[in-house]
This record gives structure tokens, C-alpha cells and sequence, in this order.
């Protein structure tokens, strides 16, 4: 059935919808990570990183004409207690991509990494403050309250790195590291001893995986790709919460499909990217074949999230109506 909104699809773009962008840009970030494993990959990489960047403008330049058509909306977008960790991933997509560009056009790859780093830790700071002086019901808390600040901060790590500006990485992940210490004690005391997440909350779960996935990724950065303690201590975790994630597996196959699948695919482009680089830096016997198997296979997620997408999106059952 197709539902007529009176509404442009633009008006009605919650601010989740920036996680299509970073789930594309995260699974780029992958074939970037293991194309030196992988054989005539080239045109797969840049492919992925265009249509990455064409999804990521397409919903920046939208955002902007629902800023200046309806303000009040975006004000409340902001200050909305769900939605308003999401609005972080605009700057964060654009730290991706630009580190990846970067490789390309290395002028065009610093000023996009340095102004969405800029963005990243603007907005990270005045929703940290929102936070802290606006009333917050502690049941409205979930993963995605990781994301302006953790996932802004270890991503940033990487992508400043990548750019040459390795002192302000160092700072990244010093914000990254203590607010994922700090959040992610609190979101485990919600989540083991307060009533579930809303069923459209539930594949947010998932983001639980990305931290110490992310974290990885930027000590890697910093040390060259080198394994010391910090790093199979990360390792540890990441292959500890991957863990978790199985037994959440017939929680999130009860689901039908929603936006908030594309929690999916950001957080686990990033254990695959994660685990891509371990592969390229121990290039252990049959390292092509498990890099195929791993990009393949979080590719066909990326993929099976995107139809769903876009047929829900023809159907213009994606976007809610007007409130």
C-alpha cells in the first residue's frame, strides 16, 4: 500500500535518517580497509565511497532546507531525548568520508575531515550541556546516546590522524575513551535494570559492539597498525560484546524492519573494519579468503537494509507523518 503524506519527504526526515549515511560510509571505510588483501577491489571501493557521498550531500542539503523551512522543528530535534544523539551522525559520515577521500584529494580530504571534526565536537558538547540542565528520563536513554560524543570522538581520532593532524587525534580519543568510560556505565545500568527498549529501540542494541570497535580502529591509527597491550585489550572487548550480540540475535529476528536497522550496519561495518585491519596487519594463511568473507557478508546486510529502504520509501511508509 502507498500512503500520500502532504508533506515533502524532507519535512518529515527524522534526524535517524543520517544513519543511512554512515552505514554506507562505514561499509566504504571497509573496502578501503582490506582492498590490499583483495584483488581488483578498486572499482567496488570507489563506487561505494560515491554512492557513501552522494547519500550523505542528498540528506545534508535536505536537513538544511528543513532547517530553514521549519526551524522549529530542527530546535526540537535537538532537544528531542531519542532522537537528538542522531543528528550527530551528519558530522560523523562527513569524518569518514572525508578521511577516505583524503587518499585522492588530499586538500579537499583535510578541510572536510577538519570541518566535520569542528561540527562533531560543537554539537557533542552542547547536547552533553542539554543534557545535563534539561529534564532526562532515564528509560529514554539507549545506545545511540553513544554516538555524538564516543563514536565522535574515536572516529575523529582516526580521520585527524589520517589528515596529518595527529596532536588533535590524540585529543579525539581522549574524549572518545573517557566518555564511553563514563556513558556507557550508565547505559548498562539502564539496560540490565530498567524496563526494555521500545521494540523500535531494540536494534540500537547493536551500537553496544561499536566502541571498542571504533577504539581500535583509532589506536591503530596512532600506533601504525602495531598490536600491543592497549590494542588486544580492545580486541578482547570487541570479541567479548560480539559475543553478546548472539544472544541478542532472536531479539532482533522478532523485529520487523524499521530505520533503526541501520543501526546494524554502522555498528557492524565497524567490527568488520576492526577486524579487517587485524587481518592486513597479520596477513595470517588464507587472510584474501576471510577478508572476502567478511566484506561479502556485511556487504549483503548493508544491501538487504538498503532495499528495504528504499521500497519502504516508495511506498512512503519511511518517513513518519506529520506530528
Amino acid at each position: 500500500m502507498i500512503v500520500d503524506n502532504p508533506d515533502p519527504w524532507f519535512l518529515r526526515m527524522p534526524p535517524n535518517t543520517f544513519g543511512i549515511a554512515f552505514g554506507l560510509s562505514g561499509l566504504a571505510l571497509l573496502w578501503t580497509a582490506v582492498h590490499s588483501l583483495l584483488a581488483g577491489v578498486a572499482p567496488i571501493m570507489i563506487a561505494t565511497f560515491l554512492l557513501a557521498a552522494a547519500v550523505w550531500l542528498l540528506l545534508t542539503v535536505a536537513y538544511l532546507l528543513k532547517a530553514v523551512r521549519r526551524p522549529r522543528a530542527v530546535w526540537a530535534d535537538m532537544t528531542h531525548t531519542i532522537q537528538a544523539p542522531f543528528l550527530s551522525l551528519l558530522p560523523i559520515s562527513g569524518l569518514v568520508l572525508g578521511s577516505v577521500v583524503h587518499q585522492w584529494l588530499p586538500t579537499m580530504g583535510f578541510w572536510w575531515v577538519t570541518v566535520s571534526a569542528l561540527v562533531t565536537l560543537g554539537y557533542g558538547g552542547w547536547l552533553t550541556g542539554q543534557w545535563i540542565v534539561a529534564p532526562l528520563n532515564e528509560d529514554d536513554l539507549h545506545p545511540g546516546y553513544f554516538l555524538p560524543t564516543v563514536a565522535g570522538g574515536l572516529v575523529g581520532c582516526s580521520a585527524l590522524h589520517v589528515v596529518g593532524l595527529t596532536s588533535a587525534a590524540y585529543m579525539a580519543f581522549g574524549i572518545g575513551i573517557i566518555c564511553w568510560l563514563v556513558i556507557g556505565s550508565v547505559l548498562l545500568y539502564r539496560l540490565f535494570l530498567r524496563p526494555p527498549l521500545a521494540a523500535a529501540l531494540v536494534p540500537l542494541l547493536a551500537i553496544e559492539v561499536a566502541p571498542p570497535a571504533v577504539a581500535g580502529n583509532a589506536w591503530f591509527a596512532l600506533h601504525e597498525g602495531r598490536g600491543d597491550p592497549v590494542q588486544l585489550g580492545l580486541a578482547a572487548y570487541a570479541l567479548f560484546m560480539s559475543i553478546v550480540q548472539l544472544r541478542l540475535l532472536p531479539e532482533y529476528l522478532r523485529l520487523r524492519f524499521m530505520p533503526s536497522f541501520w543501526a546494524f550496519a554502522f555498528s557492524y561495518t565497524s567490527v568488520a573494519v576492526y577486524a579487517g585491519r587485524w587481518l592486513v596487519r597479520q596477513n595470517p594463511p588464507g587472510a584474501a579468503v576471510m577478508a572476502w568473507s567478511l566484506v561479502l557478508g556485511v556487504s549483503a546486510l548493508v544491501v538487504w537494509i538498503s532495499a528495504r529502504t528504499v521500497m519502504d520509501m516508495r511506498r512512503g511508509v519511511y518517513f513518519p507523518a506529520p506530528r
